[in-house]
């Protein structure tokens, strides 16, 4: 019959014959008088008593398979159209005596109860659970599913939360067990945020990743606080679950302990591009070795250490990305500050060591001069040429003037670097060095 029919044509059936059919009884045995006094045959409900038990009895014996919560999309489907039955069968109860008779009567009792919608909700909850855990394990492929989110993981929570509150899956009974649900992934959000962290992988690819996940965690909170407004809190106060207000200090707790996993994910995206780019400062080490002895021209290019310093961050900003660009622009000038602290300390290092040598060989060569009683005058055959030592100073007097110029590729103000400005006023005046030893 009910593959047949459809329950609800069942019920609309079953209605339209009551309205009918049974209309002259239902008035008959419930009255009201112009008065508005309602009278009613004493002892005897037709509607209650006698129609309601036996719908009651023939929906549960002889259909069964209405109240099985395994095919969740058809139990809810069926639940909400027996729950708009019910109610218009709660309208033909002319007086409030039968109604009360009604909702207090034993059968109806058990026909609600019949509905299990804590199971319905387990149902729900495993399966998007599931689905969740399911998306961590691939939580950066890219979310198709809409243009809100780029990173699976975020796109599938998010879609979670949503389905939650859908017409299809939410159910009024059960708006505080859904709003529990909601927090939970919420809070698993920021627990994977926060196992990101200590990935330790600092690959383009990884580093990209993150940047990817910590925009679409921004925007996450973003939505869920418009979609509480929107969403949410209507159904929440339809339900009258309590005052509005816990619900708001659960959301803003929620909303924080996120922005906290995205601090530390921001930070550890901070670090790593800072770290990535002085890896490559080892590479200042090498510039005596190019220069000292080797009768090398003087140099007039900076070195390819600079250009790959910066690689990383010049891949990140040319990647698609659900942060704002002010936001990305925030967390390289904090890893260029880290980085130029690490670059002016290299250079300074090398640039004291390339004086204590220089004096030194100073020193050196007066004793021999002194031994030998050679005059200063034979000294400057070759005062045309640089010294090995100063061309190691304009060698990297042109890397950190380079730098500079990839500083201001990302549009940043050199005068707020204090570490670069200092390298500047330390080693620019070795770009015009003078060819006297």
């Amino acid at each position: 019959m009910l593959h047949k029919h459809g329950i609800q044509t069942i019920c609309d059936e079953t209605m339209k014959f009551l309205r009918t059919d049974c209309q002259i009884v239902l008035t008959q045995t419930s009255l009201k008088d112009t008065s508005e006094k309602e009278h009613h045959v004493k002892g005897f409900d037709f509607l209650v008593n006698s129609i309601w038990v036996e719908l009651s009895e023939a929906f549960q014996q002889r259909l069964p398979m209405l109240f099985s919560a395994g095919n969740p999309n058809q139990f809810i489907k069926n639940y909400k159209i027996m729950m708009r039955f019910m109610k218009d069968f709660e309208d033909l109860c002319i007086t409030t005596d039968s109604f009360n008779r009604l909702r207090n009567h034993p059968s109806y009792l058990a026909f609600i109860i019949k509905w299990s919608l804590p199971v319905y909700f387990q149902v729900r909850f495993q399966e998007m659970g599931g689905r969740v855990e399911v998306a961590i394990d691939s939580a950066f492929t890219q979310y198709t599913a809409d243009k809100l989110f780029m990173t699976n993981v975020v796109g599938v929570i998010w879609q979670s939360i949503v389905l939650c509150w859908s017409d299809d899956i939410f159910v009024t009974q059960l708006t505080g067990r859904f709003w529990k649900l909601n927090i939970q992934l919420g809070s698993r959000l920021s627990n994977f945020i926060k196992s990101s962290v200590k990935t330790k992988e600092s690959s383009i690819t990884a580093t990209e990743n993150l940047l990817l996940l910590l925009g679409d965690g921004s925007y996450f909170v973003a939505k869920l606080r418009e979609y509480f407004k929107t969403t949410i809190q209507r159904h929440i106060k339809e339900r009258q679950e309590g005052s509005i207000t816990v619900f708001e200090e659960a959301l803003n707790e929620l909303c924080e302990n996120i922005r906290g996993s995205l601090g530390q994910l921001e930070i550890y995206i901070t670090s790593t591009l800072a770290s990535e780019g002085s890896i490559q400062f080892d590479n200042i080490l090498n510039i005596p070795r190019l220069y000292r002895r080797t009768n090398r021209e003087s140099p007039n290019q900076p070195s390819s250490y600079v250009q790959s310093a910066f690689h990383l961050m010049t891949s990140l900003q040319s990647s698609s990305s659900t942060l704002d660009e002010k936001k990305q622009l925030e967390i390289i000038t904090n890893a260029i500050k880290i980085m130029t602290k690490s670059f002016a300390g290299f250079v300074n290092d090398l640039l004291t060591s390339v004086k204590k040598t220089e004096d030194s060989l100073l020193r050196l060569k007066q004793q021999r001069k002194a031994a030998s009683g050679q005059n200063d005058l034979k000294s400057t055959a070759k005062s045309h040429e640089l010294s090995d030592e100063n061309k190691i100073r304009k060698q990297i007097a042109l890397d950190v003037e380079h730098y500079g110029v990839q500083l201001q590729a990302f549009r940043i103000d050199l005068k707020s670097i204090e570490d670069f400005v200092e390298l500047q006023l330390a080693t620019e005046v070795y770009l015009h060095e003078p060819t006297s030893e």
